[in-house]
């Protein structure tokens, strides 16, 4: 099973497969019904999205996106992908630092 972040790659037109996942730094709290329709819109259908949990948001700028990386390397040990798709370069350097597993991690862009 393969990981897709949304904004950057999802929204790249990097689509996963059936039975693959999106791991999104969007907040479970915002954004939700927008990412469904844009999936909707996109074809993208049966795939589950993890979206970051409230707790996990609230860091400004350069430490947010370390802490989204974080919680992404959590989510993608959790799961035992065996690749993870990210374009972001703060959270792609915070996913390798904080990741567990031997999941491959591949930068887009």
């Amino acid at each position: 099973m393969k990981g897709y972040d949304y904004d950057g790659v999802i929204t790249n037109n990097i689509l996963p497969s059936p039975g693959d996942v999106i791991i999104t730094g969007r907040s479970c709290t915002e954004g939700v019904e927008r990412t469904y329709l844009d999936m909707k819109r996109r074809g993208i259908q049966n795939i589950a999205v993890y979206f970051m949990p409230h707790n996990w948001k609230g860091l400004p700028k350069l430490a947010g996106l370390i802490r989204t990386g974080q919680w992404k390397a959590h989510m993608i040990d959790i799961l035992e992908l065996e690749e993870f798709f990210e374009d972001e370069p703060t959270q792609y350097k915070s996913i390798l630092e904080h990741l567990k597993g031997n999941t491959k991690i591949t930068k887009v862009g």
